[in-house]
């Protein structure tokens, strides 16, 4: 009796050891349980008591895992985008849209750096969030996973369209916005109407505001609306020399920030890299106010960068050892040279962000006018305390410059001269999950999205998002090379490894086959997903 208890006890401490035990004494769903599951996770609703596929399910005519796969095949959106009218369709839409706004950090315009919004207030963007989406970076991957006009994960970094939501409008949120029944318009900067101190009126375009409501379909990004003129000098508010101001008649004056600026381009096209270069992506997380310079050293869009390889790639900085950036230390004591470049700690940091950021050098936030961007039809203004008659607003929008030189790459440790107007070209410089340094050159934001489509890392995080929202089951990936990582590598338990194991095994076939929805369906056919814990 001892030597059978003694045998017991081993083979549970065995069991534990190992992770075998838990798989072992798993318990697998029903397929009315597994279909209750997955309907509440794709639907956000409890499964209906007497719904079709339950019964069918019930009567062994379909398995739960088949129907959890058909549940989301009913969001396929057709060859105009849209998704089938049942609300059961629209609610998978919705939930999984929603999901993969969760991606991101940053999420409404009024969390840009020092944003300037509302009616409230002289130098206001209120219409920033009339004519710009943004959840568009949502919206890209939303299309990916049910349209097949977008066939490989890859094109979420590589496509060069926007995308609009198609939503089924709700007044309650989306109010008409027709002062004096005039149509919606977007005020642009009139240098024709300037004078020493101020803006006496605007140029106002006709354009279409965006939808609020339930999504019903996504398409991509078709419109072509001119930009005339804008405002990419610092906001009249810091603006206070009135000669300075007087100087800034038109876009493009010499010795203001405008020089070299490019006017006369389509207000929604993307500037290249999938989601990197929408107008929305770039305007929410750039991080720096209106009219910034990039300059190649202290003023360069890190956050840009910061946010989206922490969204699209899962990476959290560091990324870079110790070794990787020895380099790049600027021990000269100039004054000049930027402080985190004396030393290795900041820069396993900015080895990262700064090199890559670069490819934004040529774009700077600016407003389509200056002013509060509020005009009545009678060509006056009023306040958000005098909101009847006003039939248009202002809008922030990324105003960008002219390239004049290539001078080739390099990384300076102090700022650079007209490097606004530089060949846009940067570095992605980073260690991937599996320790290998990828060092590849790029030259804009085209080939940028293209290179981190490449990393086998960007295909592991969807891996792992999309896994861990499924499952519970969290995945740590990390820089398992990296000696600062090596007591987290000695701790993990057997299942942690059995986890990322699977992760990885699913980002190979995610990146051999291009489709989300694979991914997904891999998950929900696994015993992560139809065993409970």
């Amino acid at each position: 009796m001892k030597k059978s208890y003694s045998v017991l006890l081993l083979c549970v401490f065995l069991g534990i050891q190992t992770g075998v035990l838990g798989k072992v004494w798993a318990k697998s769903l029903s397929g009315t349980e597994l279909f209750a599951k997955c309907y509440m996770q794709f639907t956000g609703l409890p499964l209906p008591l007497q719904h079709p596929w339950k019964l069918q399910i019930m009567a062994g005519t379909l398995r739960g895992e088949q129907a959890c796969v058909d549940l989301l095949d009913k969001a396929e959106l057709n060859s105009q985008g849209m998704v089938s009218s049942d609300s059961e369709s629209k609610a998978v839409l919705n939930r999984i849209y929603e999901f993969h706004r969760s991606w991101f950090e940053v999420g409404v315009f009024n969390q840009m750096q020092n944003f300037a919004g509302g009616d409230v207030g002289h130098y206001g963007v209120a219409g920033t969030s009339d004519v710009l989406d943004s959840t568009e970076p949502a919206l890209a991957i939303t299309y990916n996973l049910f349209s097949s006009s977008l066939p490989h994960y890859s094109q979420v970094l590589r496509t060069s369209s926007g995308f609009v939501a198609q939503r089924e409008v709700d007044p309650t949120i989306n109010p008409s916005f027709t002062g004096n029944n005039q149509p919606y318009q977007l005020l642009f900067r009139s240098a024709t109407n300037w004078n020493a101190t101020t803006f006496s009126g605007s140029f106002p375009l006709a354009f279409p505001r965006i939808q609020k409501g339930e999504l019903t379909g996504i398409k991509p990004q078709t419109q072509n609306i001119m930009v005339p003129d804008y405002w990419i000098d610092p906001p009249l508010s810091q603006a206070s020399d009135t000669n300075l101001r007087a100087r800034r008649a038109s876009l493009n004056t010499p010795g203001t920030p405008s020089e070299g600026s490019i006017s006369s381009f389509n207000f929604f096209d993307s500037m290249g890299g999938g989601l990197l270069g929408f107008q929305s992506t770039m305007l929410l997380n750039w991080g720096h106010e209106d009219a910034l310079l990039a300059n190649g050293s202290l003023k360069l869009p890190r956050r840009w960068i910061k946010n989206m390889l922490n969204t699209m790639l899962c990476k959290e900085l560091p990324v870079l050892r110790e070794a990787d950036v020895v380099a790049f230390v600027d021990s000269s004591g100039g004054p000049d040279v930027a402080p985190f470049r004396e030393g290795t700690s900041c820069l396993q940091c900015h080895g990262t962000l700064d090199q890559l950021a670069m490819v934004g050098r040529n774009f700077t936030v600016a407003r389509t006018e200056p002013g509060n961007g509020q005009r009545v039809s009678g060509g006056g203004r009023k306040s958000a305390a005098e909101p009847n008659g006003i039939t248009s607003r202002n809008s922030y929008v990324m105003g960008r410059y002219s390239v004049i030189s290539d001078p080739g790459y390099s990384w300076s440790s102090t700022p650079v001269a007209n490097f606004h107007r530089s060949q846009p070209r940067g570095k992605v410089y980073l260690r991937t999950f599996s320790g290998a340094l990828v060092n590849q050159p790029v030259n804009g934001l085209a080939e940028a999205g293209a290179a981190l489509s490449n990393i086998d890392d960007f295909y592991q995080c969807a891996a792992k998002r999309y896994f861990e929202y499924l499952t519970g089951n969290e995945v740590l990936l990390y820089d398992r090379g990296d000696s600062r990582f090596a007591n987290v590598t000695k701790s993990l338990s057997t299942e942690a490894i059995r986890n990322r194991l699977f992760i990885e095994k699913l980002s190979r076939e995610l990146k051999a086959t291009g489709s989300l929805r694979s991914l997904i369906k891999s998950i929900l056919q696994s015993e992560y997903y139809t065993e409970s814990k």
